[in-house]
């Protein structure tokens, strides 16, 4: 199934959406446990991350640094061993909903982390920030906030899809993409998606 045969989709953020984790920083520690030579690229990207804290480096730069240590490793042996250890945390909630209708992973999370596990789940579309594999560099904006929105409504063209529900950890970040919802909104709290009215949280 592809979005060119559907009219309507539920939208799911991923990382603690779907798993319970932040998936980069997740993939950083598995990496540091097979492959613990890559922590001679430490002190770089914890200075990368301490300069973004204090504002001095924006998030797109410092996500531009975070996986820099890719091509000390064999990647794609990682990534298939990072999921097999952990595609068992993926939320139940996910599993029981996804017939409901078609879905669209829209994410900040790495594409060349998640793409493969979205195909596993069974979601027709992954939007999600786009990552050079070889070197870790990002080669788009960080796909957060309303560059989700743009990114989704690029993605469809002039097709006649209409969003239904939506799914997401972050009231704050996600505000954009709840804003699409023309059915329900839910936000995950202990794993578990709770509606919630978008007029009454954002007053709107």
């Amino acid at each position: 199934m592809r979005l060119e045969d559907v009219t309507e989709v539920d939208l799911y953020d991923f990382d603690k959406t779907i798993v319970p984790f932040d998936t980069g920083t997740r993939f950083t520690l598995y990496c540091l446990l097979h492959y613990p030579w890559i922590i001679i690229t430490m002190p770089v990207i914890l200075g990368a991350g301490l300069l973004y804290l204090l504002g001095i480096i924006e998030l797109q730069k410092f996500k531009n640094i975070c996986f820099c240590y890719v091509i000390m490793i064999p990647f794609y042996h990682a990534l298939f061993g990072f999921w097999k250890k952990h595609q068992k945390d993926i939320y139940d909630w996910v599993y029981e909903r996804k017939f409901d209708r078609p879905f669209v992973i829209v994410t900040a999370s790495p594409d060349f982390l998640i793409g493969e596990i979205s195909v596993r789940l069974g979601a027709i579309a992954m939007i999600s920030t786009h990552h050079k594999i070889s070197n870790g560099r990002i080669l788009s904006p960080n796909c957060k906030g309303k560059e989700k929105v743009r990114r989704y409504l690029d993605r469809i063209g002039d097709l006649p899809i209409d969003v239904i529900n939506v799914y997401s950890d972050s009231f704050k970040s996600d505000q954009p993409i709840f804003s699409l919802a023309t059915g329900k909104c839910y936000h995950i709290e202990n794993g578990k998606p709770v509606s919630f009215n978008y007029s009454e949280k954002y007053g709107d």
